[in-house]
């Protein structure tokens, strides 16, 4: 009688190890799953930042320069993307935008920034995003506006 106590002590120990298998199955796929949600919207937030500084540079750079000069409009543009280059955006994605002053002082200088976004982990997120297609990738798009000073 022994032996069937202790045969059943014993398949009960497999039925939890079993269990327990399954349930760290269940936690470690619902584990990286949110890692790597934090790790793309980090991700995407740090381009986001350097979008908006780039465009802040050279909202500024425009509105302290001559908006009659002929090379305003390249020379705006190449300070922002130079600015993406420092900060380690992608910056050969990048279309830049400036709209000038028409009026000169006083008016508002526009800045806009249009990059392509590609998840960093190149994972399907279409499950937790609807249609978007993130393989694809995502349009941001960052845009400052500051007064011409000059």
């Amino acid at each position: 009688m022994s032996n069937r106590l202790g045969d059943s002590m014993i398949a009960r120990r497999r039925a939890f190890k079993g269990q327990a298998m399954v349930e760290m199955a269940l936690v470690i796929t619902l584990f990286l799953a949110m890692v790597i949600g934090i790790m793309e919207f980090g991700s995407a937030f740090m381009v986001t930042q350097a979008m908006i500084s780039a465009a802040r540079e050279g909202a500024r750079f425009a509105s302290v320069q001559d908006s009659h000069r002929p090379d305003y409009v390249n020379a705006v543009r190449s300070r922002v993307v130079q600015r993406l280059q420092d900060a380690g955006g992608q910056a050969a994605n990048a279309r830049v935008e400036v709209r000038q002053p028409v009026t000169g002082p006083g008016d508002n200088v526009i800045v806009t920034i249009t990059l392509p976004y590609r998840p960093i982990t190149g994972a399907n997120l279409d499950f937790f995003l609807g249609s978007a297609k993130m393989n694809q990738g995502i349009t941001l798009v960052r845009q400052v506006t500051m007064r011409q000073e000059s």
